[in-house]
């Protein structure tokens, strides 16, 4: 591995595990993936932080050289966040080699694309007029475009999507246009490159490759957006066009996407082990966090720190509508006396 990467990567643990006591925060080790044949030597990213997290990232292009660094951050590093996203070989099966050399901090996964794409529609929702129809594309609708084609699609507006070849493009949107809501009347509509751009007002690449030129741009209506998502995706004198005619670049910035996944993960690991559950009190069950009870299980907001009463299960993932019995309301009284006591314990 690159002298220099390690170097700075001892560096940046080190400054992050002494942030982390002084500010009372837990530490997080993110590995992003990515496909790249000519290199091996990881990147270092952005440190960025959250409410409750200071986290370390770094993108690995094949598995050799995540093996040195899951030595040195074992036990060092609260928790290991690893994108486990399938688009590179020679990173298959890595989760294994993660629990195979992770033997102390908590792994958890995620998926990079999926995040942004929900950074891509954070973007758009503070972007879009909804007063107004506008004309929306993507280019590239890949794994990452055809996701968020659905979303745009979802909240109502046209969107026209484009590949490389149009026959591809075709099966996408006829795709989606099956699986989107049966209620929902905007349309995902196949395009070729060629007049894809022509009256747009905001596009969106997401594609491998410089693919927005200077005649797409040229397409465009003035004072438009360009959304470059996939970083890189906009030829050099595309760009200068662009800004001729008042088009707007953004270089798609994924961290809204991605604190909504650690907040997801970590809302999620809260209610597994401190809502969710079931407890024996006296002759009757009390359960909480979407726990499937029996007939006449007592609902709780909480199961290790209750605070009300929900309800009365009906046995069938839902409450009971009608008047409670005499049992059910007994059952009621004696919840109440006990989650009293836990508070005030």
């Amino acid at each position: 591995m690159n002298l220099q990467f390690n170097k700075n990567f001892d560096n940046l643990l080190k400054n992050i595990i002494v942030q982390a006591k002084k500010s009372n925060q837990q530490t997080i080790l993110v590995i992003n993936t990515k496909k790249q044949k000519s290199r091996t030597t990881p990147i270092l990213l952005p440190t960025r932080k959250t409410p409750f997290l200071i986290c370390l990232g770094i993108t690995i292009f094949e598995k050799k050289s995540v093996i040195n660094i899951l030595k040195k951050i074992d036990g060092k590093i609260d928790y290991v966040l690893v994108d486990v996203e399938q688009k590179n070989k020679k990173l298959s099966n890595l989760i294994k080699t993660i629990q195979k050399n992770i033997l102390k901090s908590k792994i958890l996964t995620y998926k990079s694309n999926d995040f942004t794409v929900e950074s891509a529609d954070a973007f758009l929702q503070q972007l879009i007029d909804f007063s107004k129809k506008q004309k929306i594309v993507i280019v590239g609708a890949g794994n990452i475009g055809s996701k968020l084609a659905l979303k745009i699609a979802e909240r109502g507006f046209d969107i026209f999507i484009s590949k490389k070849k149009y026959s591809d493009s075709l099966k996408i949107a006829n795709a989606l246009n099956l699986i989107k809501p049966k209620a929902c009347t905007a349309k995902i509509i196949a395009k070729s490159n060629k007049n894809i751009a022509e009256n747009c007002d905001l596009l969106i690449s997401f594609s491998n490759i410089p693919a927005i030129d200077k005649k797409i741009v040229s397409q465009m209506l003035d004072d438009g957006i360009i959304i470059d998502g996939g970083i890189g995706t906009i030829q050099a004198d595309a760009v200068k066009l662009a800004h001729d005619k008042n088009i707007r670049i953004i270089r798609l910035d994924v961290r809204a996407g991605f604190s909504g996944t650690l907040t997801t993960l970590f809302d999620t690991k809260d209610l597994l082990e401190k809502t969710i559950g079931s407890k024996k009190i006296k002759n009757f069950q009390v359960i909480a966090g979407g726990f499937y009870g029996k007939l006449g299980d007592v609902v709780l907001d909480s199961i290790s720190s209750p605070t009300e009463i929900i309800g009365i299960a009906d046995g069938k993932g839902g409450l009971l509508r009608k008047n409670y019995s005499s049992i059910d309301k007994k059952k009621i009284q004696i919840t109440n006396t006990w989650i009293k006591k836990k508070i005030n314990l």
